[in-house]
């Protein structure tokens, strides 16, 4: 890396490490909604690890699990379409 001096012979800029100038920044949790500091929480995106473990025991279970249409439905669907076609 060049010295601020050498970049301003040669016409390269200076580009310095800057920290984030947001303090404290908030988000809801996803499983309660409580606001939480998004910064240095260990949990995070959760407020807490019983929420964080709630999550994922929705996981585990299914709880998240999109329906399945069921085949007969699917099948009186894709015999409309061949029909229609």
């Amino acid at each position: 890396m060049y010295s601020d001096q050498k970049s301003k012979e040669i016409g390269v800029p200076v580009i310095r490490n800057q920290k984030s100038t947001t303090m404290n920044r908030k988000s809801p949790c996803p499983q309660c909604g409580k606001e939480c500091d998004a910064d240095g929480n260990p949990f995070r995106p959760f407020c807490c690890e019983r929420c964080k473990l709630l999550d994922l025991g929705n996981w585990i279970s299914g709880g998240y699990r999109i329906p399945e249409t069921e085949p007969e439905e699917w099948e009186e669907k894709t015999l409309d379409i061949y029909k229609n076609s």
